[in-house]
């Protein structure tokens, strides 16, 4: 009775930071997409595309685009700064934080405009939030360009 206990307590930890995971994958994206006051169409495809790609298509597009909304609603409600501290809580490891910054450098490569203040600015927020330095920043962004640019 006491391991069965265990394990669903073990389990439910597991789903719950399953959970927080995906939520800081999201929000990265969300963040690196509002940066210039707007979420475009295009933005919002590319989020749910590389995340859904980073896990190899095991969440559904659907299930992640309900994340989208409510990670928007959350950045609307509670700003920012809010969001970016929330990163490292739900992102646990620097591993899950590298795959974080992926998704916001795709978001900013699909945005084409990555010179730009906001988005730049944007960019060392996310990543200092990730605690991610600007070298290791600038090699993860180079392996997302090689991938994303047109």
């Amino acid at each position: 009775m006491f391991r069965r206990r265990e394990r669903k307590r073990a389990l439910e930890r597991e789903i719950e930071l399953t959970a927080m995971t995906l939520q800081g994958f999201v929000d990265a994206g969300v963040l690196m997409a509002a940066a210039d006051g707007e979420i475009t169409a295009e933005e919002y495809d590319q989020i749910a595309d590389v995340i859904s790609g980073f896990l190899d298509n095991r969440v559904g597009n659907s299930q992640i685009r309900a994340i989208i909304n409510e990670s928007v609603e959350m950045l609307e409600e509670q700003g920012a700064d809010a969001r970016l501290d929330a990163l490292n809580t739900n992102l646990v490891t620097q591993e899950l934080r590298e795959v974080a910054f992926q998704v916001a450098c795709a978001v900013l490569v699909a945005d084409g405009e990555y010179g730009e203040d906001d988005e730049g600015e944007a960019y060392d927020e996310i990543a200092d939030a990730l605690e991610i330095d600007q070298d290791r920043a600038q090699e993860l962004f180079d392996e997302v360009g090689a991938i994303y640019a047109d």
